[in-house]
């Protein structure tokens, strides 16, 4: 029975953690998609007012 237990924990752990990772990914990725815009937009403002 310990066997069965721990191979499904190590199942579910390391599923529970791709969805966790994947998703950290995504937010992470936005943010920074996010921040770069922001970025571009100022830079190129800033050389419309020179």
């Amino acid at each position: 029975m310990d066997v069965i237990l721990d191979s499904l924990m190590d199942v579910i752990l390391d599923s529970l953690m791709d969805v966790i990772l994947d998703s950290l990914m995504d937010v992470i990725l936005d943010s920074l998609m996010d921040e770069a815009f922001k970025l571009g937009r100022k830079l190129s403002s800033m050389d419309e007012c020179r």
